[in-house]
This record gives C-alpha cells, sequence and structure tokens, in this order.
C-alpha cells in the first residue's frame, strides 16, 4: 500500500493547529464566560477517489491528481494542502509521504482525504465567498485517468495554538466574578473551581470559536469558615 507523507512533520507540530469540526456547542453546555474569536482557517475536506480497475493504477493516478492539486496551490498562495491527524493539521507538501491511500467504500476503489485550506481575514465579510473559493480550486484541479475530486458541503475550521487565549479566559472570569462580588458586598466571597483545567474550545458559528476553561465558582457568606464542593 502506497503512503503519503507530510513534510517537515517536527516543525508542523511545534505549531499547533487543530480542528474544530461543524458540531455547534448550544449555549447551555458552555460555561458562563467565555472568550469569543474568529477562527484562523476555513478547511474543506476533499476526497480523491479512483475506480480503476487495478490498485496500482489507481495509486498512481491518485498520486498524479494530488500533485497537480499541490502545483496548483502554490500557484495561488492564498491556498494549502493539509491532512487532519488525530485532530492536528499538517500541512501536505509533497506527496511521497504520511497518510495511507485506502480502500474506497465501493469494491475495486481507493481513496485519500486531503483538505483545502485558506486563511480566514480579520474583516471577513461572507464566509460563503471563502468556501467558494475552496470550492472552485477543487474544481480546477485537472484529474488523472479515473479520479474523481469530492467535496464535501460543509466546510471546517481550525485555530493556531489554542492554549495561547489561556489568560483572557482568565481575566474575562475574573471580571465576571469582581463584578459578582461587588454587587453583593463584602458579606459574600467566591470559591473558584476548575481554572487549572486546559483550555476547550468549540464551533458556534460559521467561523466564530467560543474558547473557555470548565470553571465554576460558590458563593457563600464571609463568615463561613469551611465549605465543601459538591462537584468534587
Amino acid at each position: 500500500m502506497l503512503s503519503l507523507f507530510v513534510g517537515s512533520l517536527a516543525v508542523a507540530q511545534a505549531v499547533e493547529e487543530v480542528i474544530v469540526t461543524g458540531m455547534r456547542a448550544s449555549g447551555d453546555e458552555l460555561p458562563g464566560v467565555v472568550f469569543r474569536r474568529q477562527a484562523d482557517f476555513l478547511l474543506l475536506e476533499v476526497t480523491v477517489l479512483n475506480d480503476s480497475r487495478n490498485e496500482e493504477i489507481r495509486e498512481k493516478e491518485i498520486l498524479k491528481t494530488l500533485q497537480n492539486a499541490l502545483s496548483i496551490a502554490k500557484a495561488q498562495k492564498d491556498i494549502e494542502l493539509s491532512i487532519v491527524k488525530n485532530g492536528f493539521v499538517l500541512p501536505l507538501v509533497s506527496v511521497d509521504s504520511s497518510i495511507e491511500i485506502v480502500s474506497g467504500d465501493r469494491p475495486d476503489t481507493s481513496q485519500v482525504k486531503v483538505r483545502a485550506k485558506t486563511n480566514i481575514p480579520k474583516n471577513l465579510e461572507s464566509p460563503e465567498k471563502l468556501l467558494a473559493k475552496l470550492t472552485a480550486f477543487t474544481e480546477s484541479v485537472p484529474v488523472e485517468g479515473r479520479t474523481e475530486l469530492i467535496a464535501y458541503d460543509e466546510p471546517d475550521v481550525s485555530v493556531v495554538n489554542p492554549h495561547q487565549y489561556r489568560s483572557n479566559i482568565i481575566e474575562l472570569v475574573a471580571k465576571d466574578v469582581n463584578t459578582t462580588t461587588s454587587a453583593l458586598g463584602k458579606d459574600y466571597r467566591v470559591i473558584m473551581q476548575g481554572l487549572d483545567q486546559p483550555v476547550q474550545w468549540v464551533r458556534v458559528g460559521p467561523v466564530q470559536l467560543a474558547m473557555y476553561i470548565p470553571y465554576s465558582y460558590h458563593i457563600i457568606p464571609s463568615n463561613i469558615s469551611s465549605f465543601f464542593s459538591p462537584d468534587y
């Protein structure tokens, strides 16, 4: 079985980019305070499928099609090809290492999944235009033999190094707690829990993310000297 490799894997892992799927959380699943920001990239999943009779021919035609896609992406400069492994987005810079060409859903077919990726600008006006750009890129790739490029309708988004926003989240939580204690007065105090947990994230719009730490707090009278939390 022929494989595709991701170039400069160590470099790619040093800059952590994680995929955020199309599942969106409702407000009830999030803590009271979240840090909202735009995702960094929009990604369109593309299946490179081939149904030639011979497996060796299928693999060669898939590789040639991927080489065509890489050439076009490098020429356009605002589109990259990537793969997703264990939730991490890794750049596909050559067609001779990392993910395997696997059997397709039908007999005598082979396929590999890649992502066409583009940066989400800060002044984004229309996510649909970005998706249209990725779709047009997919349609522009010359296919080899019996290869097809099948793009999904719903794109994903990704964020680079999400843990860098931990201080932003804690700052928002602290402001919320200060507002609450100021309103209640000196007769009450707050006991915080959960701020030592890792940063989490979820998609809450076409390109919007909610980043949070699953914290909680209890408000108790100041004259209470001990407290047992039912959460722990």
